[in-house]
């Protein structure tokens, strides 16, 4: 059992690698490193990117948590509707962590591809027992696009009360 620590965070590494080379290539157009980035070490560790129609669907059935990972200023603006946020950087943090079951899927995601701050939470995710983690990479871009459930607060409007 000792040794599964140290693995463990081999493969995070790896994961985490594997996730931020595919997000570049995709911006540049390149195609996938690995199309299928699931890493399974164990029956309880689940790491896996999903696309945009399989994070709807969880999304729809209410399966999991959706986790926005961008900073607090953006999520408050506007995010996928119902998820919760766990700023990657921020030194809260740990206290949401605590709050959420460790049992639990977390679907995470930034603002897009070229966002690396999901692949950073999971990280943090993982050094904290966290192990059902789906990686939404198309972010907060691919799901306005796509016109699915959002939250967002309308800032032409209280610019417009503003200036009464």
């Amino acid at each position: 059992m000792g040794s599964a620590i140290p693995n463990m965070k081999i493969v995070c590494i790896l994961f985490f690698l594997v996730l931020t080379c595919n997000a570049r290539l995709k911006a540049q157009g390149k195609g996938l490193l690995v199309q299928d980035t699931s890493v399974s070490i164990s029956d309880s560790l689940i790491l896996r990117t999903i696309t945009l129609e399989e994070a709807y669907d969880l999304h729809q059935s209410q399966t999991g948590i959706f986790v926005d990972s961008r900073s607090h200023f953006f999520y408050k603006r506007a995010h996928i509707r119902g998820s919760v946020s766990i700023c990657y950087r921020c030194t809260d943090t740990s206290r949401v962590m605590k709050e959420l079951p460790r049992d639990q899927l977390l679907i995470v995601y930034c603002s897009g591809p070229r966002c690396e701050q999901a692949q950073m939470l999971i990280t943090k995710l993982l050094q904290n027992n966290f192990l059902r983690i789906y990686l939404f990479s198309g972010g907060m871009d691919a799901w306005r696009a796509a016109g699915y459930p959002i939250d967002e607060i309308d800032i032409t409007r209280k610019t417009k009360e503003s200036e009464r």
